[in-house]
């Protein structure tokens, strides 16, 4: 099929009340100049100030180029994320690119040169640019990366720091394959772009463009950061956040836990400093904040090891490349796919390979495991029952079972094991493959 028959490229634009803002970043997606073809998604969170019927006529304009994802309640409300649930599933490009509904895009080829860049760097998982980030209360305007002067990769201390400033939502354009292995723990943050952008930091890495092709527009009424001076909901936002900065640390196997604790203790920092009463004299304030880090610090990197321990196996990657191996070799050779054990292990793990779409036969426990007749609608084997030679087993238990259970399966003559162990903090997926 022709490339131009296909769509190459999902623009997915979030908005909500961004009736003053949303024909200019409409229009900024249509003068887009490409030789491929894309589409627009713009999902509307049942805006209460005339977006709704903007968005209504254009797409009565433009029926085969626009798709409207309109709410009857508002999802905000109810903790969704809305890009990463909503959104990112219905895309049909190769590529998504994503705004909000109160930015701009002001060059008129931006999709196709992030389109060819990625199309020449496969192992790049996503680019972005720079922009210009206007205060709607006081008219500043600012560029929101600053000190990076060149084209290149960025460093990882850049995506979770922020130390050049906040990756722009409106640059960001990533490959779509990635999409259906995003981790849970992601749905779960208090946002969703920035979990999507760590995502894709360790899927290949975020490429920075050193060009202005957008503008910004916050401290608005219907703008997030807006609704964050309201003390309850930034207390609520700090709380999510903090345990998906953990999450994230799990995910990617703690190589990035500098960063990461570094993050935590500036955060707690800020936030100190943002929420103490107005009338405490800076220097005052300095040394609560300096006591406070020293006095807790040792508490807080307790309380962060046992959130670690309590979330490491939610944060597995489903496309890891041991975990492709082990599946594409069940499949080449026509085994059959069990989860080992039916606790809450199990659980997280047979929902995410449903939500892949990843068909397993059903779950094993030993013989001297109470077993259930079934499982999550899945049959429940005893493992004496199954066979030694097809069987893939996936090892759903904690790492102190683990163990045990692998000395058993490896004294039984299993072939196929796939399971994970935690090694000086790292977790690692091994895949045992017997001949």
């Amino acid at each position: 099929m022709d490339k131009n028959d296909t769509v190459e490229v999902s623009i997915v634009c979030i908005t909500y009340n961004h009736a003053k803002f949303i024909k200019k970043a409409i229009d900024g997606f249509l003068k887009q100049k490409t030789n491929f073809k894309y589409e627009i998604i713009i999902h509307d969170d049942l805006s209460t100030d005339g977006t709704r019927e903007i968005l209504l006529d254009y797409q009565k304009k433009y029926p085969d180029k626009i798709r409207l994802l309109l709410e009857d309640e508002n999802q905000f409300s109810k903790d969704v994320r809305i890009l990463l649930a909503l959104c990112l599933p219905a895309v049909k490009g190769r590529y998504v690119a994503v705004s909000d509904g109160d930015d701009e895009w002001v060059y008129d080829k931006k999709l196709l040169e992030q389109y060819e860049f990625m199309q020449n760097n496969p192992d790049v998982s996503m680019c972005i640019h720079n922009a210009v980030r206007c205060n709607m209360q006081t008219g500043e305007e600012v560029n929101q990366i600053e000190g990076i002067i060149e084209d290149r990769m960025l460093t990882m201390d850049e995506v979770i720091l922020g130390t050049r400033g906040s990756i722009p939502v409106t640059s960001i354009f990533f490959r779509s394959k990635y999409i259906p292995g995003i981790p849970d723990y992601c749905f779960r943050a208090p946002v969703g772009d920035e979990p999507l952008m760590t995502y894709y930091a360790c899927k290949g890495g975020i490429y920075y463009m050193n060009k202005i092709w957008a503008k910004r527009n916050y401290m608005h009424e219907g703008s997030w950061n807006f609704r964050m001076q309201n003390i309850s909901l930034r207390l609520d936002y700090i709380k999510k956040y903090l345990i998906y900065l953990e999450e994230l640390n799990c995910y990617s196997n703690m190589q990035f836990n500098n960063h990461i604790r570094e993050k935590i203790y500036r955060m707690c920092s800020w936030e100190v400093e943002l929420l103490l009463p107005q009338y405490v004299r800076k220097m005052e304030l300095r040394d609560i904040i300096n006591r406070i880090e020293e006095e807790t610090k040792n508490q807080v990197d307790d309380l962060l090891e046992d959130l670690y321990e309590e979330k490491k196996y939610r944060c597995i990657d489903y496309l890891h490349k041991e975990i492709v191996r082990f599946i594409t070799k069940c499949y080449e050779e026509k085994g059959n796919l069990f989860l080992y054990g039916t606790g809450r292990t199990a659980k997280e793990f047979a929902e995410k390979l449903e939500y892949m779409k990843i068909p397993f036969e059903g779950f094993v426990v030993s013989e001297d495991f109470i077993k259930e007749e079934d499982f999550m609608d899945h049959k429940v084997e005893e493992i004496e029952e199954i066979s030694r030679e097809k069987s893939f087993l996936w090892l759903t238990l904690d790492e102190k079972n683990t163990r045990q259970v692998l000395h058993n399966l490896r004294r039984m003559k299993f072939k196929n094991i796939l399971y994970t162990m935690r090694y000086e903090n790292i977790i690692k997926v091994i895949c045992e493959t017997m001949l």
